[in-house]
C-alpha cells in the first residue's frame, strides 16, 4: 500500500490536559473494541488523567454492535471516560487530538489506520494481527501485544503513559518506517520496477 506522506504530515499539536488514547475502526467484533474497553478499565483503576475515544460507526442493519459496546461501557461504569465518537470521513482531526493510538483488532489485512497514525506522529500499540506484524517492528516503531489480552494491552498503555521518552522514540521510528516502506511514491516506484523486470525477462521456452 502507498500512503500520501504530505496528506498525513503531522500538524502542530496543542498538549492535552488529559492524556487521550484513541482507536479508529468500524464497530464490529473483529476490531476488538471490547478488548480496548476492558484494557481501559484496568488502566483507569491505576491512573486518573486519561480518557479513551473510539471512532467508527456500526455498519450492521440492527445497530447491535454499538449497543453491545454501549452496554459493556455502562456495565464497567466508564461512560464518563470512554467516548463513542461515531463516523468520520476524515481521521486527521481525531489523530490530532490523540496522544496514543491503539489497534486491538482480532484480525487486520493491512491496518491502514495504523500507518496513518504512525505517519501523523503518534506512538502506536497494536495487537499482533497479520497487518500489524507487517507494519510494526516491535519495540522500535510501535508496540505489539497478543490478541485478546486486555491485561497486556493495559500494561503497554500504562508504560507509554508514564514514559515520554519511549513515546518520542516510537514516534520518530514509526514515521521513518512509513516513509521508507509505505509511501505512495515508493509503492509506485516498486510496482514499476516489478513490471519492468517481468517485461525484460526472457519468455519461457
Amino acid at each position: 500500500y502507498g500512503i500520501n506522506l504530505e496528506y498525513f504530515a503531522p500538524a502542530e499539536k496543542t498538549p492535552n490536559k488529559t492524556f487521550v488514547v484513541g482507536t479508529i475502526g468500524h464497530l464490529a467484533p473483529i476490531k476488538g473494541h471490547d478488548v480496548f474497553i476492558r484494557a481501559a478499565e484496568i488502566v483507569l483503576k491505576k491512573r486518573e488523567n486519561i480518557r479513551f475515544v473510539i471512532v467508527g460507526e456500526d455498519k450492521s442493519h440492527s445497530g447491535k454492535n454499538r449497543r453491545e459496546i454501549e452496554d459493556l461501557i455502562a456495565r464497567l461504569d466508564l461512560k464518563s471516560k470512554i467516548e463513542l465518537a461515531g463516523w468520520t470521513d476524515d481521521v486527521r482531526p481525531f489523530l490530532q487530538k490523540f496522544d496514543l493510538f491503539v489497534s486491538a483488532a482480532r484480525a487486520e489485512a493491512f491496518g491502514l489506520v495504523i500507518v496513518e497514525a504512525m505517519l501523523y506522529g503518534l506512538p502506536v500499540i497494536a495487537t499482533s494481527s497479520e497487518g500489524a506484524l507487517e507494519i510494526i517492528e516491535d519495540g522500535t516503531s510501535g508496540i505489539l501485544v497478543p490478541n485478546e489480552d486486555a491485561e497486556t494491552l493495559a500494561k503497554a498503555i500504562l508504560e507509554l503513559f508514564d514514559d515520554k521518552d519511549k513515546r518520542e522514540h516510537l514516534i520518530r521510528n514509526g514515521r521513518r518506517r512509513v516513509e521508507e516502506h509505505f509511501s505512495l511514491e515508493g509503492m509506485v516506484s516498486k510496482t514499476e520496477e516489478f513490471y519492468r523486470r517481468i517485461l525484460e525477462s526472457e519468455p519461457p521456452a
